[in-house]
This record gives C-alpha cells, sequence and structure tokens, in this order.
C-alpha cells in the first residue's frame, strides 16, 4: 500500500477504543451474540444483527458483540430512526450473504418511505464486501454517519459500485464519514469507473480524519454530485488508476443546485494522467438544454499531489438558448476556485464555454457563455495565465519541485521532507479551519504554519541497537550496530552516541562500534541516535555480559629447569657379625620426585592438567643443557609419555601429549611421581608440560621445564 496512506494503520486502534454513542434515557440495547438462541430474547440479545435490527424502535441500540467469525447475513436495511450499531473492543467483521448482484451489505433507508434510516450512525465495524456484493454502505437516508470503521471492497467482482454510495434521492443533510478507512478495489478482468466513495446530487458529504483508497482497476478515490455542504478535512484520498481523478465534483448538465466544497488540511492524489482534484460541470448532448449548478471549491491547507494536474477546473456547460431580446444571460456551470496556503503539484487546468450567438430566422438567439475564476494565495503552485472567460488572480505564491518538498514523492508519501521550502511560510492560524493538521498535529509548528496538509515536525529518530555477541569474553572484540535506526520524518541521521556501561563512552558519524571490554562483569549498551537537526532519539539499550577472557597464569615449581632429580638414594649398611668380619651391605631407597607449581586466575582454576615427556635417554654431559637436547627431540613426531593408567611411558604423537590432572590447593599443585612406576622410568632427560584451565573456560599457553632423572 502506498506510503501516503500507511498513517491509516491508526485506524486500527480507533476501531478497537470505539466508544459507544450516549443513548438517550428512553433508547434500549439490543445485544447481538452469535452464541445465543434464534430470534431475541426479553432481555433484548439477539443471535444476529438482522434479529436485532428487526427488534429496534428509534433511537436505540445494537451492540454487537466483538468476534473473531465473521457476522454472515442477509442484506440489513435499516427503517428506524437514529439507531445505533457499535461494536466493542476486539472488532467484527460484517459481509453478506445475499446473493444477488450489486446488494449492499447495510443500507441506511429503504429508498422509499420518508425518513426510514435517518440518522444512523455505524460504529467500530468492519464491512467486507464479497464477489456479488455492491457497496459496503448504501445510504439512503438523512443524517447518517459511519464513524471508526473500515469499508472493503477488496474481492473480485465484475459489479462496479462504490464501497460507501449515497442515493441521489437523498435531499439534503450530510453524510458523514469520520476516522473511517474505505477501500475499493475489487480485482476484475476490466476497468471499472465507481468511486470509492460516491455523494449523491442532492446532499453533501463530510470526511472527517477518513482514508479513502481506490483501486488500480476503479475510478476516483471520492465523488461528490451535489450539496453545498461538502467538507474533506484531514482526511486522505488516493486514486490508483493512471485515469482516475483524486477528488471529483461533477455538476451534471442537468442539476441545477449549485455545489460547494470545502478542503481543508487534506492530501489528495490522483492518477498519474489524471488530476488531483478535478471540478467538472457537464455539457448536456443537446447544445442549450443545459442548466447545470455553479461549482464553487475552497482549498486551505490542502496538498495536491501525484498528478499529471494537480487541479483541474473543466467548464463544459453553457446553458439554454436565450433571446437575444432578453439581454441575455449568465452561462450555466460556472466555476469559482480558491486555492490558499496550499501546496498544488502539478499543472492547473482552467476552462470555460464561449457559448454562442447566432441568428435563427427572424429571432436572435444566445447560447451564453460560463466563466472560471481562480484565485490562489499563499500557496506553492504553478499558476496559469487567464484568458478569455477565465479570470486568475495570483498573490505571494511559490514554486518547487516535488522533490524538495516531500518525504518520498514516489512512493506517493506527501508528507514534507525536512528542510521543505514551504515550512512555515504559509502565516498564522487559518481562522475557521482546522487547528491541527493532517495527522491530527498542531496546525503551526513553528514561528508560521506550513503550506499545505502537512505541518512538519521535526520528530526524533527511533534507535535499534544490536550487538553482535552479548556474552563476549574479557578482551575480545564485539560490535555494536544501530544500522537499522531510523527517522520517520526522513531527517538524515547525523551522529550516534554511545555509553557502554563501563564508564567509558564514545560519538561516532556511522552507525557501527567495535569495543573491547577489560574486565569481566554484566554491563548495559546504548545508544542514542541524533539527526541533523539535533534531535536525540530515546536511548536504545541492549545488555552485555562479559566472562574472564583472560587464561590462568601458571608456573612451574620444582623441578626447576635444568635440575638433576636421582630416583633413589643408595647408602652402605654394616651388619656386624660376632666372631665374623662385617657385612657391608648397600641399600637403595626411593626418593620422592614431585612436579609443583601454581596456577591463578580472577575466575578461579577449573583444572591443571601434566604431561611428563621422556625427551631422550641418557644424562647429558655437563657441557649439553637438557633444553638444547630436548629441543631436538621435539623435531620427532613421536614422544614417550607417561601414561598414569599404567605408570609407564607410552609413544604417542609429540603434538599430543596424555596429559592427566593433578589436585589444585590454594592455588597450588603437586603430583608425586608413584614408587612403582621407577622400575620403569630411565635415565635420561625429561620435560613437564603443564596447563591450566579457568573456569571461564579459558586454557593457558604451556608451560615447559626440562630436567635430568638419574637412577642414583
Amino acid at each position: 500500500m502506498p506510503a501516503m496512506i500507511q498513517g491509516s494503520l491508526r485506524l486500527a486502534a480507533l476501531l478497537a477504543g470505539a466508544l459507544a454513542v450516549p443513548a438517550t434515557a428512553q433508547a434500549a440495547t439490543f445485544t447481538v451474540d452469535q452464541g445465543a438462541a434464534a430470534g431475541c430474547t426479553a432481555e433484548r440479545v439477539c443471535k444476529t444483527i438482522t434479529d436485532a435490527n428487526a427488534a429496534v424502535a428509534d433511537g436505540d441500540v445494537v451492540a454487537i458483540k466483538a468476534s473473531k467469525t465473521p457476522y454472515v447475513e442477509p442484506t440489513i436495511v435499516v427503517t428506524r430512526k437514529n439507531v445505533t450499531f457499535e461494536v466493542g473492543p476486539g472488532g467484527a467483521v460484517l459481509t453478506t450473504s445475499t446473493a444477488t448482484p450489486g446488494a449492499p451489505i447495510m443500507r441506511f433507508g429503504d429508498g422509499t418511505t420518508a425518513g426510514s434510516g435517518d440518522g444512523t450512525v455505524l460504529r467500530g465495524i468492519v464491512l467486507s464486501a464479497p464477489a456479488t456484493g455492491g457497496p459496503a454502505v448504501r445510504v439512503s437516508a438523512v443524517g447518517t454517519k459511519v464513524d471508526a470503521s473500515i469499508l472493503v471492497r477488496a474481492t473480485p467482482s465484475s459489479v462496479d459500485s462504490a464501497a460507501l454510495l449515497v442515493d441521489d434521492e437523498v435531499a439534503d443533510g450530510i453524510t458523514t464519514v469520520s476516522r473511517t478507512f474505505v477501500v475499493n478495489s475489487p480485482a476484475s478482468g476490466s476497468g471499472q469507473a465507481a468511486a470509492a466513495v460516491q455523494g449523491g446530487a442532492g446532499s453533501s458529504l463530510l470526511l472527517d480524519d477518513a482514508v479513502v483508497v481506490s483501486g488500480a482497476l476503479q475510478g476516483a478515490g471520492v465523488g461528490i454530485a451535489g450539496g453545498e455542504a461538502n467538507l474533506i478535512r484531514r482526511s486522505q484520498i488516493l486514486a490508483s488508476s493512471d485515469a482516475a481523478d483524486g477528488l471529483r465534483v461533477v455538476s451534471a448538465a442537468d442539476s441545477d443546485p449549485d455545489k460547494a466544497v470545502v478542503v481543508d488540511s487534506s492530501i489528495i492524489s490522483g492518477g498519474k494522467a489524471a488530476s488531483a482534484v478535478a471540478a467538472v460541470s457537464e455539457a448536456s448532448t443537446l447544445p442549450g438544454t443545459d442548466t447545470a449548478g455553479d461549482i464553487a471549491l475552497s482549498l486551505v491547507h490542502a496538498t495536491l499531489a501525484g498528478s499529471a494536474r494537480a487541479l483541474d477546473l473543466d467548464a463544459n456547460s453553457s446553458g439554454p438558448f436565450l433571446p437575444l431580446l432578453t439581454g441575455g444571460g449568465d452561462g450555466a456551470g460556472n466555476i469559482t476556485a480558491s486555492v490558499d496556503r496550499s501546496i498544488l503539484s502539478g499543472t492547473i487546468a482552467a476552462d470555460n464555454n464561449d457559448g454562442l450567438i447566432g441568428g435563427l430566422g427572424p429571432l436572435d438567439i444566445v447560447l451564453p457563455a460560463n466563466s472560471v475564476g481562480l484565485t490562489v494565495t499563499n500557496s506553492d503552485a504553478t499558476v496559469p495565465a487567464g484568458g478569455s472567460g477565465v479570470t486568475v488572480t495570483a498573490t505571494g505564491n511559490s514554486q518547487s519541485a516535488p522533490e524538495s518538498l516531500f518525504r518520498n514523492a514516489a512512493g506517493r508519501d506527501y508528507h514534507l521532507k525536512p528542510g521543505a521550502p514551504v515550512i512555515d511560510q504559509a502565516g498564522a492560524q487559518a481562522s475557521g479551519f482546522s487547528e491541527t493538521d493532517v495527522d491530527g498535529q498542531p496546525r503551526v509548528g513553528g514561528p508560521a504554519s506550513d503550506k499545505g496538509a502537512d505541518e512538519f515536525f521535526n520528530t526524533p529518530p527511533v534507535a535499534v541497537l544490536g550487538v553482535s555477541n552479548a556474552k563476549p569474553k574479557s578482551g575480545e572484540a564485539v560490535t555494536f550496530d544501530a544500522t537499522k535506526s531510523l527517522d520517520l520524518d526522513g531527517t538524515p541521521l547525523a551522529s550516534y552516541v554511545w555509553t557502554f556501561g563501563d564508564g567509558t563512552t564514545t560519538t561516532t558519524v556511522v552507525p557501527t562500534v567495535e569495543k573491547v571490554y577489560s574486565r569481566t562483569g554484566t554491563f548495559t549498551a546504548s545508544v542514542a541516535v541524533v539527526d541533523a537537526q539535533g534531535a536525540p532519539s530515546p536511548l536504545a539499550s541492549v545488555g552485555v555480559t562479559v566472562t574472564d577472557g583472560s587464561p590462568p597464569v601458571i608456573t612451574s615449581g620444582s623441578p626447576k629447569a635444568g635440575a638433576v632429580r636421582k630416583l633413589y638414594s643408595v647408602r652402605t649398611r654394616v651388619v656386624r657379625r660376632e666372631g665374623r668380619a662385617p657385612l657391608r651391605r648397600k641399600v637403595r631407597t626411593a626418593r620422592r620426585i614431585t612436579l609443583t607449581g601454581t596456577a591463578s586466575d580472577p575466575s578461579g582454576i577449573k583444572n591443571v592438567q601434566i604431561a611428563l615427556r621422556r625427551v631422550r635417554l641418557g644424562v647429558p654431559k655437563a657441557t649439553t643443557t637438557p633444553a638444547k637436547s630436548g629441543a631436538k627431540k621435539a623435531q620427532s613426531s613421536r614422544c614417550p609419555f607417561y601414561d598414569l593408567t599404567s605408570n609407564s611411558f607410552k609413544v604417542l604423537r609429540c603434538s599430543k601429549p596424555r596429559f592427566f590432572t593433578v589436585p589444585v590447593r590454594e592455588g597450588r599443585f603437586s603430583y608425586r611421581l608413584k614408587v612403582k612406576s621407577y622400575p620403569k622410568i630411565r635415565a635420561g632427560v625429561y620435560e613437564v608440560i603443564i596447563r591450566g584451565t579457568d573456569d571461564a573456560g579459558n586454557t593457558s599457553d604451556l608451560v615447559r621445564r626440562q630436567f635430568v632423572i638419574r637412577i642414583t
């Protein structure tokens, strides 16, 4: 759906929260509940809307219970006066089961009985027409109102009809459409000419805070054929067909009452090859028989855009033949248009009928000319020159390209963009007109009001923040990303103010930033986005839990590098024997060989593991250090490692030491070689390989120490 009408989504909230019309003290309320018994009970609980409609008296209320299941009923014809049909929070959908092509879902009045259906109010309901359906609502009564509702004709249909249709026979009065979304877009194989909302020839239309959309194969957005009290206020009208006008006001050749339309604080857009607003006084097929009434247009704070012609004033009618002896007369279907504080993006066309003066036998006759009058004041428009029968008055106007005015003209979003040249250029509040703009914002948002329907307010941007890793380790870089931040009014984003929660901040002009936390903890990172006009967004935040990213510190204690350790100590034991020579015996005692060290980490130590590798056999000479010998041996791909299970050495890949876990107490670890393994230990150079892992899962680099083992 075009961006122009995206703001209409607010109608859903209005629909869900629609309130009942206050009833008079004598009014009765009939509740419609699909779960009730057929008909209506003595407590006025009815199963269908049809049942309730048949039971009401003048001034009663029909309260329709919200339901996810559509109400499918025959066309509901309201004949009582001042009856209100309303749906509570949650909404409901009503469609028709009537198979007659062109049948409406609801009809206000029966079209024959005087006063039938007058004053009907419909509030808070969705009316969805089926393929055979005509209008969602047909108005055959005076003073009716559709409020906070949605009228939809979208099902493929060959029936050419408006979504809301007012009969020409409705005399006087105003049909009101307020806070309502009207869509007339049934897909079909051929184009259709009906407007989405069509007024009658004898009454007026009031569109208040409404959105009207006519589809790509349909006619005008709104059609007006009569009435002198027509008002389109704070509304948006869009015709999608290239050849369809946004608002089309027609004075038919045989419709002599004058027509008047006021457009106040509204956006109107027609098809690319059509007009945003067209006023046409039609000529009859038989010249000299025209009686079309005059048309008066008043546009105040209007935005007409998206069409080849912003405004088309086409006075085709002339008037009846008049004897020249009578002094002639004014032509029929004169058009006047007053444009004030508005934006007309596109051309303005104005044309009248020049009439005819001639003779018919002995009697001269006149076919009177008519006229077009155009006044454009303090607006942004390309104003044409006047001509014969066309009077143009222009005062204090500007002329701007659409791309300098609108937020997204290509997407049919005709709200003002930041810096548009029409901002603060329309003077004070126009007396007697809407005090708010098309979106309900105050009409004056700066030193003066803006031209057009939209009053520009620099709304703060919206910050959106993401993080590449919400659980990084200390020392690990994380990326904060505010790329999805946006400014709904189109103001460019200028800077990003970052707060990382650890006492550091920074400001960038790009939407991403990299951060390294040096300590552990849980931090709240935030960003405020600032637009080009200096408006900051509310903060967007994301939590980051930083765990320990530093490995534990491991030191090797004993044996020291290059130390010599003996497996056994040997001493001579003298055994004295009486009368015999002493017996000398050598006694071998196992000595302790303990591998020790320390391990520390702020997160705590999970474990320490040790591997013992034999670098080479044989005790090195004094001039050869164990480290150098070990370096040579390390070049081999196979190495003998001590195996704790078998208490022996097993040859494995040098790159995969056989580690075993040793106990750690108060930051110290130790492991004593088992004496029973000593027989399998041969003299040579050995290497202790140590690694530690902290409670955060960080593992240290390998710590290596070489030492020498001698047997004795």
